[in-house]
């Protein structure tokens, strides 16, 4: 081999060594950037929900892309959980590769100069921050998407979302695990998706709502929420129920919370007596007012009664820097 192939072929080699290390190598780890970067936002807690099945020795994973209009792409049999999942994420690149190439990529912005962020930049053997946002930039980034729905161009919520609020606002809770149930059949034509709200009054508990026939299972569900998002908000029973859990919340946390108290309280000093019950006096000719001690948990005339002294106590009052008995 010559000098020159021997060159060429090291550089390709470190070439691709860059590029494989400037890669997640974990297919996990590509699938959230890759999520991140379609979505235009940082990954959330359920964009993607993985689900392991055990088939005798081997597991086999369900990756539901929640942040994709819930997608469903199934992994291989592997031994065991942790590689069950990275291969449904695997198999999810290779279903979105299109995707994924079309993509272009985002150039991180120049954070501004004396900044923290800017003391990252490369260079400084410090790693550099992947983006940086000003608060005007996040105020026209959130304008723009508002626009945006307004004028149907994006989607607002996915009709689930909106089937999920309407059952808050008719339970005034939210719905417990199980409570809404999706299932997605095969038929002529593709899927056809059903929903079943368990925790709704009356009748509506037992009611089966079926969408349109779509190709894609995820699709077949959204049909299905969107025909029963129509009787969650028009029905008439359901809305008034809604109403009346609203009206509800509202009244909830006014009290005017100025009740007396029933406690004993401090009380007030009480003057000593004489035989004939009148209040006797000092030689200024002030009432000689009794003197209280502490005496079973409650006050008492007379002198001191160590009867309910705790010696425990004592010693706690003082670890917590009390200046002795009230």
């Amino acid at each position: 081999m010559s000098i020159n192939a021997l060159i060429a072929e090291l550089e390709t080699t470190a070439a691709a060594t860059s590029a494989a290390m400037a890669r997640p190598q974990d297919p996990k780890s590509e699938l959230n950037r890759f999520v991140q970067r379609f979505c235009k936002r940082p990954i959330t807690k359920g964009d993607l929900e993985f689900t392991t099945t055990k088939y005798g020795a081997q597991q086999q994973c369900v990756l539901k892309l929640n942040a994709l209009g819930g997608q469903e792409v199934v992994g291989e049999l592997a031994a065991n959980a942790k590689d069950a999942e990275q291969s449904a994420a695997r198999m999810t690149l290779q279903v979105y590769k299109a995707q994924i190439d079309a993509l272009p990529e985002v150039a991180p912005k120049a954070a501004p100069e004396g900044s923290s962020e800017a003391a990252k930049a490369p260079g400084t053997g410090k790693k550099r921050m992947m983006e940086w946002m000003s608060h005007e930039d996040y105020k026209a980034k959130k304008a723009k998407r508002e626009a945006d729905v307004a004028a149907g161009l994006i989607p607002d919520m996915s009709f689930k979302m909106h089937v999920n609020n309407a059952v808050i606002k008719i339970l005034g809770k939210m719905p417990g695990k199980g409570d809404i149930e999706y299932q997605a059949r095969p038929c002529t034509g593709g899927f056809q998706g059903t929903v079943k709200i368990g925790c709704l009054p009356d009748e509506w508990k037992d009611q089966l709502w079926a969408g349109e026939v779509k190709q894609k299972k995820a699709d077949a569900e959204q049909s299905a929420a969107e025909i029963c998002l129509l009787t969650l908000t028009t029905d008439p029973l359901l809305v008034e129920v809604a109403e009346k859990k609203k009206a509800e919340g509202k009244g909830k946390g006014k009290g005017k919370g100025k009740g007396k108290g029933k406690g004993k309280g401090k009380g007030k000093d009480e003057p000593e007596l004489d035989a004939d019950g009148k209040p006797k006096l000092d030689a200024d000719g002030k009432p000689m007012m009794k003197k209280k001690t502490w005496k079973n948990d409650s006050w008492n005339s007379g002198g001191w009664d160590d009867s309910s002294w705790d010696p425990g106590a004592a010693m706690l009052m003082a670890m917590m820097g009390g200046g002795g008995w009230w």
